[in-house]
């Protein structure tokens, strides 16, 4: 069994120690501060990871499988020469990291973390999907692939032009061959949510809604639906989905470390 987490927004020491509490084996962080010594070990989408002087940065974290960076396939060009691409050095900066992980009862597994950084979300989102792209053509790929973060873009907006966009980008990464793990638990029935008082509408059209919340503003209403945070998978590993857990209830203790909550995959 293997427990997958994305989480957003892990700044500080006490952020650090509630990610290390929830035991996953995988996580996937965005927006995240200098790791401050935590026993966890970790692929930066930079060299580097951030340090006491940085803002913050993007990884793959494991509290027990093997990392290793992962390096871009090799592949055909137009010219009929092969082409060495290391992913992750296209994108926005800080924005995307990517992890081949093995784990020691399942097959190799890939694994990327992404971050649509504030301002740029859809751009940091498109950038991104075309610097993966390759690996999805890739037969020596592992087959195992999972791809979340805080992607701060959603399709509930208030706005027909908002929502269409968002759909747009969603859909190019859904194209590499991806299944988004809260429609597809939320259809099997394997999705659970936190309890709280207030729960709006969503502000969706209705047509395709597995929105859940997973960020809370203050300018937010009690109750709003703010969908900002995903997780994507490849069919081989959506089989084995058993559980998603949505920590957003309103007294969960996430919400004390970040304003956004964990997606938390528990995968057979």
């Amino acid at each position: 069994m293997m427990h997958a987490v994305v989480r957003g927004a892990a700044r500080r020491l006490a952020a650090w120690q509630y990610l290390d509490g929830l035991k996953a084996d995988i996580a996937l962080v965005q927006e995240a501060g200098p790791p401050f010594g935590a026993p966890l070990n970790a692929v930066w989408g930079t060299d580097l990871p951030p340090t006491a002087g940085a803002d913050w940065g993007t990884a793959v974290v494991s509290s027990g499988p093997v990392l290793s960076k992962f390096i871009g396939p090799v592949y055909p060009d137009y010219y009929g020469g092969r082409t060495a691409i290391e992913i992750g050095t296209t994108a926005r900066p800080g924005t995307l990291a990517l992890a081949r992980i093995e784990p020691s009862q399942t097959e190799p597994l890939l694994a990327i973390s992404l971050y649509g950084m504030l301002r740029y979300a859809e751009q940091s989102v498109l950038r991104a999907a075309a610097d993966v792209m390759p690996i999805f053509d890739d037969r020596r790929v592992p087959k195992l692939v999972l791809l979340g973060g805080d992607l701060n873009i959603h399709t509930h907006d208030d706005e027909l032009r908002g929502r269409r966009r968002a759909k747009a980008i969603l859909d190019a990464v859904e194209s590499l061959g991806l299944i988004n793990l809260v429609r597809e638990a939320r259809s099997g029935d394997l999705l659970e949510q936190g309890k709280r008082a207030v729960a709006l509408p969503c502000p969706c059209d209705g047509t395709d809604c597995y929105h859940v919340r997973t960020h809370k503003h203050s300018r937010h209403q009690p109750g709003e639906m703010a969908n900002n945070d995903y997780l994507f998978a490849t069919p081989e590993l959506a089989a084995r989905l058993q559980k998603l857990v949505v920590m957003n209830g309103d007294a969960d203790p996430a919400w004390s470390h970040s304003d956004h909550c964990p997606l938390v995959a528990e995968f057979k």
